[in-house]
C-alpha cells in the first residue's frame, strides 16, 4: 500500500473529520516511502489490531490537536488551515522529531487565533500566507516526492491527499488525483479554468471547488528533485506510482 486507505466516517469526527483523514493517509506513503526516516512512527501499529485501525487511532489523535470536532462549536465542525498545519507538524515533530521538512500556500494571511478561540501560534516561516497556491508549487512538491495535501473551497470545503496532478499552463486545464477521505479510494477531477485571481478552478463531483490551499511535507533531507515546473513550460505533468490501497 502506498498511501493509506482511511474513511473519514469511521472516526471520531466523521463527517467533518476530512482534514485529519488526508493527514492520516498521507502518514503511510510518507512511511511506505521513506521507511528508513519514519519507521513505522507515524502510524504506530498497536499489537492485536490492524493496520486499519491504526489509521482510525491516528486520525482520532489529529482530530484533537486539529480542534476538528469543535470548528464553530457548535457548529458543524471542520479543520481551519491553521489548525491543520500546526496539527500536523505538532504531530510529527512528536512522533519523528526533527525528520521533516515542510512547505505551505494559503490564500488568506495566517490567524494565530483561530476563529473558535484556539491558539494556533505564530505563523512558521515556511508558510506562504496570501499566496494562491500554484501549479508550479504543487507541481514541484509532488515530483519531489513529498506528501501534499490541497484544501478544496467552494461548495463544499474538503481537503484530500494528492498523489497525481496534471497542468497545461497555456489551456488551464488538467487532472488531479487523489486519495478522498470521504471514501478512503482513489478518486480523480479534472481542473476545468484558472481564474482571475489564479486559483486553480476543480470539478469535484458536481461540485465546483478552487485550490485555496496546498501543505507539503518530506524528510531531512529532501529527496532529489527534478524540477520540471520551471517557468515557461508549456505544460506540467506529474503522476505517482499509484497501488490499490487495501
Amino acid at each position: 500500500m502506498d498511501f493509506g486507505d482511511l474513511n473519514q466516517h469511521d472516526t471520531n469526527c466523521n463527517n467533518v473529520a476530512c482534514g485529519p483523514t488526508a493527514a492520516t493517509n498521507s502518514f503511510v506513503f510518507l512511511q511506505n516511502m521513506y521507511p528508513a526516516i519514519y519507521d513505522m512512527n507515524l502510524v504506530p501499529h498497536i499489537p492485536g489490531g490492524t493496520m486499519y485501525q491504526d489509521e482510525v487511532d491516528v486520525a482520532n489523535e489529529l482530530s484533537n490537536i486539529m480542534h476538528t470536532c469543535n470548528l464553530c462549536n457548535p457548529g458543524a465542525g471542520g479543520t481551519y488551515i491553521e489548525d491543520f498545519i500546526a496539527g500536523k507538524q505538532a504531530y510529527m515533530n512528536m512522533v519523528a522529531p526533527n525528520m521533516t521538512v515542510f512547505a505551505a500556500q494559503m490564500n488568506f494571511a495566517w490567524r494565530p487565533t483561530d476563529p473558535d478561540g484556539n491558539n494556533v501560534g505564530p505563523k512558521p516561516a515556511y508558510v506562504m500566507d496570501n499566496t494562491v497556491p500554484t501549479s508550479q508549487f504543487i507541481a514541484s512538491q509532488i515530483n519531489a516526492g513529498e506528501d501534499v495535501e490541497i484544501f478544496l473551497a467552494g461548495d463544499i470545503d474538503h481537503y484530500v491527499t494528492l498523489f497525481d496532478f496534471t497542468f497545461d499552463t497555456t489551456a488551464h486545464t488538467g487532472q488531479i488525483g487523489y486519495i478522498d477521505p470521504d471514501t478512503g479510494n482513489i478518486g480523480f477531477s479534472n481542473i476545468t479554468g484558472q481564474d482571475a485571481s489564479g486559483y486553480l478552478e476543480v470539478a469535484y463531483g458536481t461540485n465546483s471547488e478552487v485550490i485555496a490551499h496546498a501543505v507539503a511535507e518530506s524528510p531531512v533531507p529532501e529527496p532529489a528533485t527534478w524540477l520540471c515546473a520551471a517557468a515557461g513550460l508549456a505544460a506540467i505533468i506529474i503522476r505517482r506510482q499509484m497501488r490499490a490501497t487495501s
